[in-house]
């Protein structure tokens, strides 16, 4: 059984419109789709933010196969534009707090202080995949992606976290949502669409008066993404399914 795991509804909208829904709970604070397209039974699980995202019971996931983690995710350089799909090569994360204050000032960083782990997902199925996005016109990629534990709000820190990390894109969820599908034995496979461009300043209670303005830049963005995941979602079933 695949699970999508994202973190709020508005990342799952547009998947939602398209499947057919046939239950729905609520369980810690999550809610759980059971969902069917094309005669594919799956689940939609909304979770959100960071490592808190992560399920801490088991049990509901004891049928999982495969977790699809989506969601938005930030652009860390300038080739990639509100839309676009990314597909984890591997994830970077940190070992420890420190060391993300360091990264986003442009401060070099020990060896030890970044974590990396690397997807090996079947390449066959994931040339497939993007065959069937390019179709759509989506442009797709896959690169490596970092995890971080605060939002990356500009284009300094942005530019910074990619020249240290080497990372494409940035989330808050995927290493826990890896370490989760290594901890019940299934597969793993992080395809997000980018929210925020490097441009894009992220907004925060610090802006003040201009938190209204960036807010609303970022909300005006957010109807693409969603497309983007709810095509995503349904083309990767698809190919699953042959």
């Amino acid at each position: 059984m695949i699970y999508v795991l994202a973190s709020f509804k508005k990342e799952i909208g547009y998947l939602l419109d398209i499947v057919n829904i046939k239950g729905k709970k609520r369980f810690e604070k999550r809610t759980y789709y059971n969902c069917e397209l094309d005669d594919e039974n799956f689940y939609v699980v909304k979770g959100g933010v960071g490592q808190k995202s992560v399920p801490k019971n088991t049990e509901l996931f004891k049928d999982c196969s495969l977790i699809l983690s989506t969601g938005f995710c930030g652009a860390l350089v300038s080739d990639l534009k509100n839309g676009d799909l990314v597909i984890s090569k591997s994830i970077i994360s940190i070992s420890n707090k420190g060391a993300y204050n360091s990264i986003i000032k442009g401060e070099k960083i020990g060896e030890d202080d970044l974590i990396k782990v690397e997807m090996d997902n079947n390449r066959e199925m994931i040339d497939r995949f993007i065959e069937e996005l390019t179709k759509e016109k989506l442009n797709v990629g896959i690169f490596p992606t970092f995890t971080s534990p605060k939002i990356v709000r500009n284009k300094l820190q942005k530019n910074n976290l990619h020249k240290i990390t080497d990372a494409y894109a940035v989330d808050m969820e995927d290493i826990y949502r890896f370490n989760f599908a290594k901890q019940i034995g299934a597969e793993f496979l992080s395809v997000r669409a980018v929210l925020d461009e490097i441009s894009d300043d992220v907004p925060g209670f610090a802006d003040g008066f201009k938190m209204g303005q960036k807010l609303t830049g970022i909300i005006s963005k957010m109807d693409r993404s969603a497309q983007a995941i709810a095509v995503a979602v349904e083309k990767f079933i698809k190919v699953l399914s042959e």
